[in-house]
């Protein structure tokens, strides 16, 4: 008898990292898809430095914050009651997109949050009223390690003094040098979730394009999906409208459902 839930026979790579996937992994076995996790970074927290804290003072009051995802907010919390007296009533606080502004709210942290009206990104934020004319505002961004420096670099040409503090960094995982090429090609998986471009870039960079053509890519953005082009996949990929669990699985639903 045929199963009739949506995601059934189907298997899932999973390659959230493990402190986003466990959500996305219970619900695809709840419909009836076998989620195989295959976290291609780690995300770890990193200690400020006596100099970040100190510059921190010193540009109080601060004009705005910008949380950058989900884990700025995670792992900036421990912080959080040493930043506080360096936050006005009139501070404002901006989240790169919905989910990032529900993580702040599931925390408890007590201050209006503002977020794109449109997109969860750089370039959407960026589009901001509020974030147009910054000369000798104060803003703090709360961010990991590294990363494109559009948010960055645009802010500061807008006038801001800017302190980016990054709360956590991106660890690649040791599956890249230890899983071989066989293991896609034994599995058969019928999608592949990406969550960002880094991502991809590690596993095209392990495992040469050319031989994943048969993979089915679910990413989450414009962005990935050009990204994914460049590198020179070429085969199915589909476009999940944000990151959240829900959204990456109806993307594959409804796809499934058109196409059967």
């Amino acid at each position: 008898m045929t199963s009739s839930l949506p995601l059934a026979g189907l298997r899932i790579l999973n390659t959230r990292p493990v402190s986003q996937n466990k959500t996305l992994h219970e619900k695809i076995k709840t419909l009836g898809g076998e989620s195989y996790l295959f976290p291609i970074i780690h995300i770890e927290a990193c200690t400020l430095t006596k100099e970040q804290q100190a510059q921190l003072a010193h540009l109080a009051p601060w004009n705005a914050w910008i949380f950058t995802s989900q884990n700025a907010v995670l792992h900036s919390m421990p912080y959080w009651p040493q930043w506080q007296p360096f936050m006005t009533n009139a501070t404002k606080v901006f989240a790169i997109g919905k989910a990032t502004e529900q993580k702040l709210l599931k925390n408890n942290f007590l201050h209006p949050v503002i977020t794109p009206e449109k997109g969860f990104n750089s370039e959407a934020l960026l589009e901001h009223p509020a974030l147009q004319h910054l000369h000798q505002q104060s803003i703090l961004l709360i961010s990991g390690e590294g990363g494109r420096g559009l948010l960055e670099n645009t802010l500061k040409e807008r006038g801001a003094h800017l302190l980016k503090l990054p709360v956590y960094r991106r660890i690649t995982s040791t599956l890249l040098e230890t899983t071989p090429l066989h293991f896609f090609e034994e599995n058969h998986f019928h999608w592949a979730i990406f969550t960002s471009c880094e991502s991809l870039h590690h596993f095209f960079s392990r495992w040469p394009v050319e031989s994943m053509q048969g993979l089915s890519l679910v990413v989450i953005s414009d962005r990935m999906v050009s990204f994914a082009r460049n590198l020179g996949f070429k085969g199915r990929m589909i476009q999940a409208t944000h990151g959240s669990a829900d959204s990456i699985i109806r993307a594959i639903v409804t796809w499934q459902e058109n196409h059967q």
